[in-house]
């Protein structure tokens, strides 16, 4: 359900683009273009499940595997016209999403795992406000849900490595952006300041305290892993400037009214979702799938072609947005959604190939 949704939200996509048809896509695109479910079905209905079916995982509770099937499920509602059942099959997961938290909280009280329920409260409150508002106000909650998962991930993954104060950092930077989140809805320019400042602090904090400065020296999978994290915090800051810029321009301060002609909207949310939270995919993809399939992945040097590809995309994408180019935009944005495809590909060959 998770690849259904993936193709699915890229489909979605096109009449955005402007683009009548992506016949390399297998769903019809002119019925999705009523009311576009590309981006709830990509950050909630794909990453949720990805993320959801790993916690279910660490839980081992049978009952949590219900939350990837929720959060797959309403994405395949939402690609079909059914918007009522999908966004409550939504909320529905979010929900139990945290309460995996809670049970894993339960097991063991770490202050990492009270990050984890905080981006799954997050997640709550987005899609109970999904069905009433448009998806713009709910953008930095979403940001908040997949910044504060891979976050903290990353933290765990890494504890070893990583300072003694690390938890604390991450736990404040985090419930810095959740408030700011929140605060979206009422105090737009205010919390755009406080969250990009966060977003920023937790960007460069990771980018100096992660393994991936050791591990993208090192040869094969780990270099493949050091640079697609470092290009992911590398997109985080470029999404945290931007918003802070723009929210000095939205109050007025002189010097920075140009930033008023750029695209910021795209420009933030592909710099997350994208750079960042793909390229988290692509780097998390060599560790986790295994786990999740129980078959070595094999990973060639072909693997980095998706993650260059796409990266080089969203660069010409943003340069679109910067210059108001819209055919560099285009051009871009289709480039992207062909080097997703081609991870998704080439990420199913190796599966297939590993050994049980």
């Amino acid at each position: 359900m998770g690849g259904i949704n993936l193709i699915g939200g890229m489909s979605a996509d096109a009449p955005l683009l402007g683009v009548v048809a992506l016949p390399f896509l297998p769903l019809g695109t002119a019925r999705l273009a009523g009311t576009n479910p590309h981006g709830l079905v990509m950050v909630v209905s794909f990453m949720g499940t990805a993320i959801s079916l790993e916690r279910a995982i660490a839980l081992r509770a049978k009952w949590a595997f219900g939350t990837p099937f929720l959060l797959g499920l309403d994405g395949i509602a939402l690609l079909g016209g059914w918007a009522p059942l999908g966004h409550l099959f939504q909320f529905e997961g979010a929900l139990l999403l945290f309460a995996t938290y809670v049970a894993l909280w339960q097991r063991s009280p770490i202050t990492l795992l009270a990050v984890f329920g905080l981006s799954a409260v997050m997640l709550v409150l987005a899609t109970a406000l999904a069905p009433f508002l448009t998806i713009k106000p709910l953008v930095p909650m979403l940001c908040t849900f997949l910044v504060a998962t891979i976050a903290a991930e990353r933290a765990e993954l890494a504890q070893l490595t990583l300072p003694k104060t690390s938890e604390k950092v991450i736990a404040t930077l985090v419930v810095a952006l959740a408030l700011a989140a929140a605060l979206y809805l009422v105090l737009s320019v205010t919390a755009s300041v406080f969250g990009a400042l966060a977003l920023a602090a937790l960007a460069l904090w990771l980018a100096a305290n992660d393994v991936a400065k050791t591990s993208i020296r090192r040869p094969g999978i780990h270099r493949f892993i050091g640079a697609a994290l470092l290009i992911g915090y590398f997109w985080l800051l470029i999404a945290a400037g931007t918003w802070l810029v723009t929210a000095l321009c939205a109050a007025r301060v002189p010097p920075l009214e140009v930033a008023a002609q750029i695209n910021v909207y795209d420009v933030v949310i592909h710099s997350v979702f994208v750079g960042f939270g793909l390229s988290m995919i692509m780097a998390h993809a060599p560790v986790i799938l295994p786990a999740v399939i129980h078959r070595s992945l094999s990973v060639h040097r072909l693997a980095w072609a998706p993650l260059l590809v796409m990266n080089i995309a969203l660069a010409v994408r943003v340069g679109g947005d910067f210059v108001g180019l819209i055919a560099l935009w285009q051009v871009g944005a289709v480039l992207i959604i062909f080097a997703v495809l081609a991870f998704l590909v080439s990420s199913i060959y190796f599966c297939v190939k590993g050994k049980r």
